[in-house]
């Protein structure tokens, strides 16, 4: 009578343990492949670096605040590298001073510009972009 008991807590037992495996397995498979969340590849990512920081032109821009002229380099490159994201680019001295998107995952760059020989003047240059 008590080893029926104690294997009848034993059968119940098995079974609860059995149920939560169960239940972590299909919550891990969910998460998986149904809720997959869009990543970048780290070698996928624009490099406001790598694209302009030794560019002249674009320098002379960004201390100049020709916004025009900042746009048009960094989009000639952006288009040929890197033609799947969508940018924005913002040039200030106030370090807080950041633009808001709606509705979209976008990374953020930026590069602090001192100035040249000639004129002294600091600006910091962000690029926003995101994949379309």
């Amino acid at each position: 009578m008590i080893n029926k008991m104690i294997n009848k807590h034993y059968k119940r037992g098995l079974l609860k343990t059995l149920e939560v495996f169960l239940a972590i397995v299909i919550g891990f498979v969910f998460l998986t492949t149904i809720l997959p969340k869009q990543s970048f590849n780290v070698d996928e990512k624009p490099s406001l670096r790598g694209l302009l920081l030794y560019d002249d032109i674009f320098r002379n821009a960004v201390l100049s605040n020709n916004i025009t002229l900042i746009k048009e380099r960094i989009n000639s490159r952006m288009s040929v590298l890197y033609p799947d994201f969508g940018f924005n680019v913002s040039v200030s001295q106030d370090p807080n001073d950041l633009l808001y998107f709606d509705d979209k995952d976008v990374f953020s760059e930026a590069i602090f510009i001192v100035g040249n020989e000639t004129l002294i003047n600091h600006s910091i240059v962000r690029l926003y972009y995101w994949k379309r």
